[in-house]
């Protein structure tokens, strides 16, 4: 399993490194992107209006599986997203 903790927002193209992220793959594997979408109830709607329309999207134009967004924990007020996705053997 690969994981890629609040540095999605600094990637200069998500298109380009979610392909790569799978294509280094070679059978199989699960990635999780982890975002912070806001703290002490507040919601970033850049940050979830990303993940919508564009690393969801991405994923699944790239093969990923099983796509899901998973919330939490908390941590110090902030609020956890993360978007997991599989690549299976044979794909």
């Amino acid at each position: 399993m690969n994981c890629c903790i609040h540095s999605v927002y600094f990637w200069d193209n998500i298109p380009e490194t979610i392909s790569d992220i799978y294509r280094i793959f070679k059978h199989e594997g699960t990635v999780v992107l982890t975002f912070s979408d806001g703290k002490n109830g507040a919601m970033s709607k850049g940050i979830k209006d990303m993940v919508e329309q564009q690393v969801i999207p991405i994923m699944k134009q790239n093969q990923f599986k099983n796509i899901e967004m998973l919330e939490g924990p908390n941590s110090r007020g902030y609020h956890i997203i993360s978007i997991k996705g599989e690549k299976y053997m044979g794909q």
